[in-house]
């Protein structure tokens, strides 16, 4: 049974055919793993204004609402969290991106889409190669 329900926000970057992560560390969940930047919601808060916060919070750019696209929905269950993981893509977006959170994250790394990092967080890379395949809904962890 969960005990946790939220909904999530996370951004794939795009620069050159590649994407954009963050190696996580000192994290409770998926540490020393690559993930998108993104995270949950926060109360009163929408989905796109969570990715613009995270996309801040992480990695130091600003993006608008108009940056980001809809590209796939994931409905995940883990251990005893249920999460409704909205994923955008962004193209556009003020600043460069750096590490700004070395409290969570030891780096940012740039993948090509082609060869994402074999740590990637697994609903991360589901989410990634269904929107590749023009797949807009799937679901992870409920077997």
């Amino acid at each position: 049974m969960t005990n946790h329900k939220f909904a999530g926000a996370g951004t794939i970057f795009i620069k050159d055919g590649k994407v954009l992560t963050v190696f996580r560390n000192n994290t409770l969940k998926n540490n020393n793993r690559h993930g998108l930047i993104g995270g949950r919601c926060e109360a009163n808060e929408t989905v796109k204004a969570a990715a613009i916060r995270e996309a801040f919070e992480e990695v130091g750019v600003i993006l608008k609402p108009e940056d980001l696209h809809l590209v796939h929905t994931i409905h995940s269950k883990e251990k005893n969290e249920e999460v409704l993981g909205f994923y955008f893509v962004a193209e556009n977006w003020e600043g460069e991106p750096f590490n700004k959170d070395t409290s969570k994250h030891a780096c940012i790394e740039w993948f090509p889409l082609d060869k994402l990092p074999e740590d990637l967080i697994p609903r991360n890379r589901q989410a990634i190669e269904c929107w590749k395949k023009g797949i807009a809904y799937s679901e992870y962890g409920w077997e």
